[in-house]
């Protein structure tokens, strides 16, 4: 590329094609559907389906915070799909590109094609840059309506797949066989265990106890020990938990009231060490003597820093890169 180059309305990739989020991805992504919503005709669809399809692989790995943005984008391109036709007996071609191809290289490509103009570019750069890697595939089969349709099919395809694993609500009803006991009352050890095992355990736990969290299910005694399963399971996830799980455990943490006032006690579980708190948690439910009183677990001061700096710990994975519509 040079100077000459022409003006696109693709957003900046590197964030995604370089792992550099210095821009929300969803931001990015939101623009490039907006794009392919505003040319869904072809040629000018190519290119926008051309930069989608470098950035396939992103949205699998849970990159993308929003439902809706997703949406948009399988939107886009179920529009235009059908506007990619070709004749019976073949484009014509004896191949087109791989799929092969650097993302980054891909993409530009894409930014060129999505105005006729860029395509002039293309095809003068083929021509004229002699061994640059325009050389190889020329702008017909770049654009070639067969090529885009399969480059379409298989985004969609991941975009689809995406939608229904990472953001479909999570079944969990067998899991009050595994932490409710006979009497109806959560299991402290059970559900305590499970919030700070591995992925993907810990995201269910944390999203069961988020359920009943908000639903008010259960005996009130069971609230400081839903709260705290919900602390600890975010905690302990040190890779983020998927939108899915997110996106319940975030809703059911902001309906705690927030709390400005004072209250009785001198101090509280002491969330600023978590494996003391979660120890501190398992023995207000154990015979014996607490270090800490029902009165101090469920005290409000105590329950909303408790939210807050559960919210604090989401945000600190996901929300700087959420789209919110």
């Amino acid at each position: 590329m040079d100077e000459d180059e022409p003006d696109n309305d693709v957003p900046f990739l590197g964030v995604l094609l370089d792992g550099y989020p210095d821009d929300p991805p969803e931001d990015v992504l939101l623009g490039c559907a907006d794009g392919l919503g505003n040319a869904p005709t072809w040629p000018d669809c190519g290119g926008w389906i051309m930069v989608l399809f470098a950035v396939r692989f992103y949205p699998p790995h849970n990159v993308i915070g929003s439902r809706a943005v997703l949406e948009r984008l399988i939107e886009a391109l179920a529009t235009c799909r059908p506007n990619l036709t070709w004749p019976d007996g073949g484009c014509g071609h004896d191949e087109h590109p791989p799929d092969d191809e650097d993302g980054t290289e891909l993409a530009s490509f894409g930014a060129l094609m999505t105005n006729a103009e860029g395509r002039a570019y293309y095809n003068r750069e083929r021509t004229d840059d002699i061994g640059s890697f325009y050389d190889e595939w020329t702008l017909e089969q770049r654009i070639c309506p067969a090529h885009l349709a399969h480059m379409a099919d298989t985004t969609l395809d991941m975009f689809r797949e995406t939608l229904k694993t990472q953001f479909a609500p999570l079944d969990l009803a067998h899991l009050d066989g595994v932490f409710l006991r006979p009497d109806g009352r959560v299991d402290p050890p059970r559900l305590l265990d499970a919030v700070v095992a591995r992925e993907p355990a810990a995201d269910h736990a944390g999203v069961w106890a988020a359920r009943r969290w908000e639903t008010g299910a259960g005996a009130p005694d069971d609230r400081a020990l839903l709260l705290g399963a919900l602390f600890h399971a975010v905690r302990s996830n040190v890779r983020g938990m998927h939108w899915n799980a997110y996106d319940e455990v975030r809703r059911a943490l902001r309906t705690v009231a927030p709390f400005d006032g004072s209250c009785p006690h001198h101090e509280h579980p002491p969330a600023t060490d978590p494996r003391n708190h979660l120890d501190a948690l398992k023995a207000l439910y154990e015979p014996g003597e607490s270090s800490f009183t029902r009165g101090q677990w469920e005290c409000p001061k105590h329950t909303a820093q408790l939210a807050a700096t559960t919210l604090r710990r989401l945000a600190g994975w996901n929300e700087t890169y959420t789209y919110d519509p």
